[in-house]
């Protein structure tokens, strides 16, 4: 029999990050998780928005606030 191995969810990767690092707020944490879900889903920002739960301009529009916007839709 063999061992299927399967990629991690997104879900399982954000758990091995520190949950808490001082001095950095909310907002910043915020976009760490929205620029590692893009990053796992190789830049489909509708495919990180979905999987976080929120709406695709919502993502864009953060991460246009931030300065971190960058590459296709």
């Amino acid at each position: 029999e063999s061992l299927e191995l399967r990629p991690a969810t997104m879900a399982e990767r954000m758990q091995e990050d520190e949950v808490y690092l001082p001095g950095l707020t909310m907002e910043r944490r915020e976009i760490r998780i929205i620029r590692a879900a893009v990053d796992w889903h190789k830049g489909d920002k509708e495919a990180a928005a979905k999987e976080l739960g929120i709406g695709h301009s919502t993502l864009k529009r953060k991460l246009k606030e931030s300065g971190a916007e960058g590459g296709p839709d």
